[in-house]
């Protein structure tokens, strides 16, 4: 929120709670009396504001071209948002990278974890990578993601000679576990500077509901201990 006293315009990421019931009637009120509104990386796509997103569809099937290239055959798909249109933007791009790199799609390895308590994750990725050939993970967040390297681990693979692990986001948990984690980057900063450049000028424009605009930031794969280098002759 940016404000001099009054309430002047907000700057919001949806809440997951607000996203599954589609409740948007507040920000919708909010947009008709004339605040305006920056949605970034959670957004409601009909909602006629500024936002500012990631290349998440892109940044997938990027994700598997890379595993692909360095030598992973059995790319498992774990996603905790498969309800929410991020989730669906990096669930087609799985989709999509598999295609371009002439691969089958294996039901077995897209697992959807509907569960909230991440400390559950390993119970059910374990039985999964016990039933299934998997080589490499692509996660949509960090805690299934350490989920995933730390069931593969039990299972005596070698991180990430036997198995690799890919994580969306770039937080603490990903910069810290053990094998650090290969991210995909969404440039948090960056999607928060843009988003209040964007509100700022609306607001100095005056110009409070017209021609609103959807900015793209493009994310980056941060190669760390947990995914096999590509190796260039």
């Amino acid at each position: 929120m940016l404000s001099n006293g009054s309430i002047d315009g907000f700057i919001l990421s949806l809440a997951e709670e607000t996203l599954l019931k589609k409740n948007y009637t507040h920000i919708e009120n909010t947009i008709n009396n004339g605040i305006p509104i920056v949605m970034f990386d959670r957004i409601a796509p009909h909602i006629d504001c500024d936002k500012v997103i990631t290349n998440d569809f892109e940044a997938t099937v990027n994700t598997v071209k890379h595993l692909h290239r360095t030598g992973h055959k059995n790319i498992a798909f774990v996603s905790t948002m498969s309800k929410l249109k991020i989730g669906e933007r990096r669930y087609l791009g799985y989709l999509k990278g598999l295609e371009d790199i002439n691969m089958p799609v294996n039901k077995n390895l897209i697992i959807n974890i509907e569960e909230e308590d991440y400390k559950k994750y390993e119970s059910i990725l374990t039985p999964i990578f016990k039933q299934h050939a998997i080589d490499s993970v692509i996660a949509t967040d960090e805690s299934s993601a350490v989920a995933a390297m730390k069931v593969a681990i039990r299972k005596g693979y070698r991180i990430p000679e036997d198995c690799s692990i890919i994580s969306f986001s770039n937080g603490i948990l990903a910069r810290h576990s053990d094998p650090k984690m290969t991210t995909v980057s969404q440039h948090g900063e960056i999607m928060g500077a843009t988003a209040a450049e964007m509100l700022i000028s609306r607001l100095e424009k005056k110009n409070l509901q017209k021609n609103t605009e959807t900015k793209v930031i493009r994310t980056d794969l941060v190669v760390r201990e947990s995914s096999r280098p590509l190796v260039t002759k």
